[in-house]
């Protein structure tokens, strides 16, 4: 279960406030992936910052990687401008991104009176025009081109403390130097005010799947500075929690005396959730003035599509989960990223789970049926990758054998999306030009007389890597993938490379054209006996049942799009992936 955790912390802090436009914090790292970073600036109340511009520069290099120009912008009222996450970021604040905007160190973070076309990539270090610079580090050794550059003698670390995870660097009071401590999000560094915050947890206007089955058990945890939590009557008072869904109705709540003790609640899917807080004297009225702390934040539900088609026409979005409902069956695996491609009669996908969230013991020809996960694309590819803490598909069936799919060099060249991450066949493939042995990452052109396409070998750990590259045209059965747009093919091992049996369950069975663009498809077997025709939809629907005597079917009936055949001739039965244009 994923749960999230707000930590009861008090500090005592004086206010200040500055001069000129300076660096007041900085967190560049958190646990995990880096969604919660942020540079807080810090000058007159709503003051513009128009001619200003924020550069960052890297350790590695002593160069700038990114600039983000302030002209139109301004300080908030309190004083605060923000550079974050996306998760963080509200008004006129600047994106970050995601996640992983501002490198953890060692690196600088500077502000100029310049433009951000002043600072291309790879800008060398310079002073002039120079307002403000903080060289900091997550534990990392000092860097001297960075120092030297700027000309300041510190490195500050955000691991100072052994917590980079949960502490940022800080502006101190003296307003010449920095300290490590838990963040003041566009607060004072400073202050005898009571605060009240969230040290860890979803972020504010996020999407989070906790337990993907239930929306997750979640420990909430507070966090307040200049207020300490006690039973009453000991010490300044407690926090009066609640969750709320979307349409106001009470889920969960309490009151808060003890850290020690989780506040537990269960948040079902497809609503967004708010937390509102508040810190109360020991008699449980409001202080004065109140000091309240709100977030909201989604549990999504999936989105449940029947097999891989349906995945595959899907929309990729970081708030998008799905559900494939139908059964799968793996047909590789490698250890690499804990990478598996799996298909069913309707498609294929490359699942890609570099953090094992389904175990590594699924095989060759395993069924498994209600994955979960996301979708993404990498180098042009479709990936599908397992949502996190999602409990453990069970295998549904074992040794099931996928047919590969007869097709073209020439088809695959012009329709490979048709095809991404299937098993298919390429009948009397030839290696053309090619001499010695396989050896990895290389790419092999292939004719079957249709056309020419790459092979590459793509699985450093296959067993034909080293030996020797046929000669002599081969039944080759491959996987499907691209390179940005450029069609590849690849073989999991030797057994693909040098294959010759038949597999199909009929005997000489073939088809064309696939896609059909005019209405009509042939069907020949070396028999020709009366066939029994059966057309599903991706959705499992079937939308044709006929008998054929001959070889020539009409489909025209049939929209555009892509469909399952099953053809039974003599007890025998065959099935393809039928594409209508």
């Amino acid at each position: 279960m994923k749960k999230f955790y707000f930590l009861l912390v008090s500090l005592l802090i004086t206010a200040s406030s500055f001069g000129q436009i300076v660096i007041n914090e900085i967190d560049a790292d958190q646990t995990s992936t880096d969604t919660a970073e942020f540079i807080e600036l810090k000058w007159t109340p709503s003051t513009s910052l128009d001619g200003f511009v924020v550069v960052l520069f890297n350790g590695s290099d002593d160069q700038s990687y990114a600039a983000y120009d302030l002209d139109g912008k301004s300080t908030d009222a309190n004083g605060f401008f923000i550079l974050a996450s996306t998760a963080l970021i509200s008004g006129t604040d600047i994106d970050l991104g995601a996640d992983n905007g501002l490198q953890n160190g060692a690196d600088a973070v500077a502000v100029y009176q310049a433009n951000d076309t002043d600072f291309p990539n790879d800008t060398p270090i310079t002073i002039t025009n120079l307002i403000d610079v903080l060289v900091y580090g997550t534990g990392d050794p000092d860097d001297a081109g960075l120092l030297a550059g700027f000309g300041v003698a510190i490195q500050y670390d955000e691991s100072a403390n052994g917590s980079k995870d949960t502490e940022s660097i800080q502006r101190t009071d003296d307003g010449t130097s920095y300290e490590t401590k838990l963040p003041t999000f566009r607060a004072d560094n400073y202050t005898t005010d009571p605060t009240l915050f969230i040290v860890d947890g979803p972020p504010n206007g996020s999407t989070n799947t906790g337990t993907p089955e239930d929306g997750g058990d979640i420990d909430i945890y507070f966090g307040t500075t200049n207020f300490t939590v006690a039973t009453p009557p000991a010490n300044d008072g407690y926090i009066v929690w609640e969750v709320r869904t979307s349409g106001n109705v009470l889920v969960a709540g309490g009151n808060d005396y003890d850290t020690s003790t989780p506040n537990l609640f269960n948040l079902p899917q497809g609503d967004t959730y708010t937390v509102n807080a508040e810190l109360v004297d020991p008699s449980g009225a409001s202080l004065n003035p109140a000091v309240v702390y709100a977030i909201t934040f989604t549990v999504p539900a999936y989105i449940e599509v029947a097999n891989l088609a349906a995945l595959r026409a899907s929309t990729i979005g970081d708030d998008l989960y799905y559900q494939v409902t139908g059964e799968v069956i793996g047909t590789f695996m490698q250890s690499y990223r804990n990478q598996r491609y799996i298909q069913d009669a309707t498609a294929g996908i490359l699942v890609d789970d570099p953090d094992l969230n389904e175990p590594a013991s699924y095989n060759i020809g395993d069924g498994v049926m209600n994955i979960k996960g996301q979708l993404s694309s990498f180098n042009g590819v479709l990936q599908f990758t397992p949502v996190r803490d999602a409990p453990s598909v069970p295998v549904s069936s074992t040794g099931t054998i996928i047919t590969p799919e007869v097709v073209t060099a020439a088809e695959l060249a012009t329709n490979w999306d048709n095809y991404e991450s299937e098993l298919v066949e390429i009948k009397g493939a030839t290696f053309v030009g090619a001499t010695g042995n396989f050896a990895t990452g290389i790419i092999y052109p292939i004719n079957d007389g249709t056309g020419d396409l790459d092979f590459r070998t793509s699985f450093f750990d296959a067993n034909y890597i080293g030996s020797l590259i046929p000669t002599t045209p081969q039944d080759l059965v491959v996987l499907v993938a691209e390179f940005n747009g450029t069609p590849q093919v690849t073989a999991r091992d030797l057994d693909d490379v040098t294959l010759r049996i038949e597999r199909d369950a009929i005997n000489g069975f073939n088809l064309y054209p696939n896609p059909v663009t005019n209405g009509k498809l042939t069907i020949n077997t070396f028999s020709n006996a009366e066939k029994e025709i059966q057309i599903y939809n991706i959705l499992g629907k079937q939308v044709l049942s006929t008998k054929l005597k001959g070889s020539q079917l009409n489909v025209n009936k049939l929209t555009s799009g892509i469909y399952i055949l099953k053809i039974i001739e003599e007890g025998k039965t065959a099935t393809r992936k039928l594409v209508i244009k």
